[in-house]
């Protein structure tokens, strides 16, 4: 064989041996082709599954907490309804704080009385922690002014977070447990509780002393109490008149059968007698309704506060001085000699 006819043989082979590779490469390229496209179909197929399976899981997961949710629907349905049928109980239950300002001076053995009575009855009727009482000491060498203290002891009130207030005399303890001492529930409504039906000292018609109740807002739309009235009376009566320019309704206990015990009044008008002393000024001028003075005009310093126990029971005192404008009520301040006889200052 020539050299020409060899390599030409030789050439031919490798021809042929590239073809098959070739052929082979297709092969092999359609058959990845293939397998990449079932790749594709299965995942399709396999995602489409398990969205399929989530969304399931999730239906059933969204049907439970449906339930769960008509359950707690249900459940508040019926808890509405026990909370619609025991709302007398819930009612009874305080959800207001009294203040209860006793203006006072220098009667410290009616307070060992008065402390641990009105402490138990307040207790028993409100609930621990829903009153406070305050006891206004006055400790200035002024006469003594009622109004004035009851002023202090309103922002005292406001100032412990009480809602009403009951301006309470030192020496009556009420003795009848239907006297209720609960949140006026309307506005303006101002409770007398010792109405002149069963106050055991004072029984005319416009008496609205010794225990008034009312909202610290009603208080307020009063413009408090006159500060004009120094010794003892008149106060009440100023306080009457501003109650009926201020719309305010006078609401009265009823059908107490306790008539005048149904206060305990404990105040010795021999060993404690009053200031009803009058300088001429004053008597001129005790009818005269006081239209601009009131709470919010009051000077006044509390130099001393503290707690008083008394029997496992505690009041609060405050230790007051009071300012007076001698100019416009000269008689704060009288000498003891002119009034002698008259009671004690």
């Amino acid at each position: 064989m020539s050299s020409e006819t060899a390599h030409a043989t030789t050439q031919q082979h490798c021809t042929e041996l590239l073809a098959a590779k070739n052929t082979e490469l297709v092969d092999k390229e359609e058959k990845l082709a293939r397998l990449k496209s079932d790749l594709s179909s299965s995942k399709s197929k396999y995602n489409q599954g398990e969205l399929a399976g989530l969304k399931k899981e999730g239906e059933s997961k969204t049907g439970k907490i449906q339930n769960l949710q008509n359950q707690l629907y249900n459940n508040n349905e019926v808890l509405n309804d026990d909370l619609k049928e025991e709302k007398p109980f819930f009612d009874d239950r305080p959800k207001h704080k009294l203040a209860v300002v006793v203006p006072f001076r220098d009667r410290f053995d009616e307070i060992l009385i008065f402390g641990p009575w009105m402490s138990k009855f307040l207790t028993e009727q409100l609930g621990a922690g829903n009153f406070e009482i305050f006891i206004v000491n006055q400790a200035d060498k002024y006469r003594f002014n009622r109004a004035s203290l009851i002023n202090v002891g309103y922002w005292a009130a406001k100032n412990a977070s009480c809602d009403y207030m009951v301006m309470h005399d030192v020496d009556l303890l009420p003795n009848n447990k239907e006297l209720s001492y609960r949140y006026p529930s309307k506005e303006r409504d101002i409770h007398h509780l010792a109405s002149p039906e069963y106050h055991p000292m004072y029984h005319y018609k416009k008496y609205v002393g010794g225990v008034l109740m009312l909202r610290l807002s009603d208080f307020e739309n009063m413009n408090g109490m006159s500060n004009k009235y120094w010794g003892w009376g008149r106060e009440d009566d100023e306080f009457y008149v501003r109650l009926g320019k201020a719309n305010g309704k006078i609401v009265r206990p009823t059908g107490l059968t306790t008539g005048y015990d149904t206060f305990k009044h404990i105040h010795d008008k021999e060993h404690r007698k009053r200031d009803y002393f009058r300088t001429k000024e004053q008597k001129s001028d005790q009818w005269v309704a006081d239209s601009s003075g009131g709470f919010d005009t009051l000077k006044y310093t509390v130099k001393a506060r503290y707690k008083l126990g008394v029997d496992s029971h505690s009041v609060t005192i405050l230790d007051t001085e009071l300012d007076c404008d001698r100019k416009e009520t000269p008689w704060c301040f009288v000498e003891p000699e002119k009034s002698k006889g008259k009671g004690k200052l």
